[in-house]
């Protein structure tokens, strides 16, 4: 009978954990820390079993005073898009009181109102339960130029990626002076990469050092050079796996093609850009094309990674993802155009200053 008894109170403590709230620390070192608070329908309040969880908490934080944390509140779509903004803001700001209640430095929190725009996954599907939430995280914010030769900025676009978790990428755009900010999750390693019209692509990489003071502002200009398109070679014949980034073994003569016009002539440069096929794009939801352009991205990467693997120097190539921007069918109907619209290109190209 002590045994049932003791099973009981085991599986109501796992099933009280959404209600209560909990923490989650990944403690391998490719993750951020990250702590989630479970609400009520329309509530925004703390009770005791929320003060305790997030006690936990405070300890931690005390002794990262340079370390930025995010305090981001999120709601299911069960009311208007404004009223969850408004009380997703409630949830994040009653969370933020408390910590600076027990002597958090408010420096170290930035409070994000996210509404229902990132509903929670519960095993595999959308919970409107489990939506209702606060979740605290570290983050990093970086923040940089793009600049040309002569150190003058030029617009264009920056991307994020995490090493590994291409479909994690960020990307934004410039103002027309080539500055652009990024807040993102803690990770130990992050590749940055620049594209601009006319220019090569750029990239670095930086390393997060979370125990060092001001660790979580970092400042990297990237450097554009001026290139010139010599040739472009459409491979329609690069297949992968269905949403998938992994290149299927028929692809295999491609490959190879490609590096061995490559190994041929070591002075030629490429870039390598993956395109998806998203026809009538118009009518799609943001997030959708969202995840088309990551797509496109960890295929190019993956085409760069079995050429490394093949003796090309990877200084000689770049990637980027252009996702469903240039389609050559934008509104396909037949099967041709759709495998017209999915494919691998490579530019050759000649380097300017």
């Amino acid at each position: 009978m002590n045994k049932r008894l003791c099973l009981r109170s085991f599986l109501l403590f796992f099933l009280l954990i959404p209600v209560m709230g909990f923490a989650q620390y990944n403690r391998g070192g490719d993750g951020p820390l990250v702590y989630k608070v479970f609400f009520d329908t329309s509530d925004f309040h703390l009770d005791e079993r929320d003060h305790a969880t997030l006690a936990n908490l405070v300890s931690m934080v005390k002794k990262k005073p340079g370390i930025l944390f995010e305090v981001s509140g999120h709601t299911d779509s069960l009311g208007s898009k404004k009223y969850n903004y408004d009380l997703s803001l409630k949830r994040a700001n009653a969370v933020k009181d408390f910590l600076i209640s027990k002597g958090v430095g408010e420096d170290n929190l930035l409070v994000v109102g996210m509404g229902e725009e990132k509903p929670f996954k519960h095993r595999g599907k959308y919970s409107d339960k489990f939506s209702r939430r606060v979740e605290f995280r570290q983050i990093i914010r970086f923040e940089g130029r793009l600049i040309d030769a002569q150190g003058k900025g030029v617009a264009g676009k920056v991307l994020m990626n995490i090493p590994n978790k291409p479909l994690m990428n960020q990307e934004t755009t410039t103002d027309n002076d080539g500055r652009f900010e990024f807040t993102v999750p803690w990770r130990p390693k992050y590749y940055m990469f620049g594209f601009v019209d006319g220019y090569l692509t750029a990239n670095d990489s930086v390393d997060a050092k979370m125990s060092e003071p001001g660790a979580s502002f970092v400042r990297r200009d990237l450097l554009m050079r001026k290139a010139i398109v010599k040739e472009r070679m459409n491979f329609d014949d690069i297949y992968f796996f269905s949403a998938s980034h992994k290149i299927m073994p028929k692809s295999e003569p491609s490959i190879q093609k490609i590096a061995d016009m490559m190994l041929a002539d070591p002075n030629i440069l490429i870039e390598i850009r993956g395109h998806v096929n998203q026809p009538n794009r118009e009518s799609l939801p943001e997030k959708v094309i969202e995840d088309g352009h990551n797509l496109s991205f960890a295929r190019a990467q993956a085409v760069y990674t079995a050429l490394v693997k093949k003796g090309i120097s990877p200084g000689r190539i770049k990637y980027r993802g252009m996702g469903s921007d240039e389609m050559l069918y934008p509104n396909a109907e037949t099967d041709e155009e759709n495998e017209a619209n999915r494919r691998v290109e490579i530019i050759i190209l000649n380097v300017g200053g």
